[in-house]
């Protein structure tokens, strides 16, 4: 079985649209994430169009590593990921991490499930490998 390509990269790539760049609506890079109706808009109007608009092979590696990370890392590399797309926004205080991945996911993805298949399915790509032809 050919293995899934994942890599923390792409999850940090997946929350860049959070950093405040120059296309982004400041109003809505001033939201609380404790609150599910900013987190509903920040998916709605700045996360689901970037991922959208990206060809068909990085949705889809996102996705899979996306899902790698909320069945595999630990919360302090959740954290990681997340600050290492240098967003604006904090992640909410009152859920865990992974919560929050949990609830972006089921925004994002609506009925799809968010468990992933074993471990050993997986390879994880360094940033090196992703920028490979």
């Amino acid at each position: 079985m050919k293995k899934i390509k994942i890599s923390r990269w792409y999850i940090s790539g997946f929350w860049a649209p959070l950093d405040g760049g120059p296309n982004e609506d400041e109003a809505l890079l001033k939201l609380n994430l404790n609150n599910h109706s900013s987190i509903d808009l920040i998916v709605d109007k700045i996360l689901k169009p970037y991922i959208d608009m990206l060809p068909l092979k990085y949705q889809i590696r996102f996705k899979d590593s996306f899902k790698y990370a909320i069945a595999y890392y630990s919360e302090k590399e959740l954290k990681d990921c997340y600050y290492t797309g240098a967003p604006q926004l904090d992640l909410p205080d009152g859920i865990t991490a992974r919560d929050f991945y949990i609830y972006v996911w089921n925004l994002m993805y609506k009925n799809e499930s968010y468990l992933a298949s074993e471990k050993d399915n997986y390879t994880e790509l360094s940033l090196n490998e992703i920028y490979k032809k």
